[in-house]
């Protein structure tokens, strides 16, 4: 998956995150999975992270967007209030929200790849750890971040329901 390249999102590409982050919603609900729902994300939320600079895509040799993700640095204060313990306690960390693939992209491993490369990113950027919450039924994403090397820490919560956390020390 070498020919994937990270970069910041520009106002140019919401229209393709978004449609990235639909199809990803709507396989997940298709499922029955509960992790996001017919409100979130939305295309608002795609507007925000790229208007704070959060926005990441995945971009192939031909410059198709492949991946879409938000990657604060600031922190996540659902975190604060962990039930369970980080690895890196006060230590400064990325966090990953609205991980997609697009359709035509699953299953080649840009999910991973988008990973690694994020943790080169949270490196340069001088961060100690990234931290992820996914919902108990996600199961691929479960599956990657122990491939990856993720230690579960507990459980945090939002409005829409508790999320199992994840971190891995850089």
């Amino acid at each position: 998956m070498s020919e994937i390249v990270l970069r910041h999102a520009t106002d140019a590409d919401a229209g393709e995150a978004w449609r990235i982050l639909d199809a990803a919603r709507r396989r997940m609900l298709a499922a029955g999975k509960r992790q996001w729902s017919m409100e979130y994300p939305s295309p608002a939320n795609v507007e925000a992270d790229i208007s704070a600079g959060t926005a990441i895509v995945a971009v192939d040799r031909s410059g198709r967007m492949s991946g879409y993700c938000s990657a604060p640095l600031t922190g996540e204060a659902a975190y604060d209030n962990i039930d369970g313990r980080w690895l890196t306690d006060g230590e400064p960390y990325l966090t990953v929200h609205r991980l997609a693939v697009a359709p035509e992209a699953l299953r080649r491993g840009v999910a991973s790849e988008m990973m690694r490369r994020l943790e080169n990113y949270a490196v340069d950027e001088g961060m100690h750890s990234i931290r992820i919450d996914t919902n108990y039924d996600n199961e691929a994403m479960l599956r990657m971040l122990e491939r990856l090397g993720y230690s579960g820490c507990g459980v945090v919560r939002y409005a829409s329901g508790e999320r199992m956390a994840f971190e891995k020390k850089l």
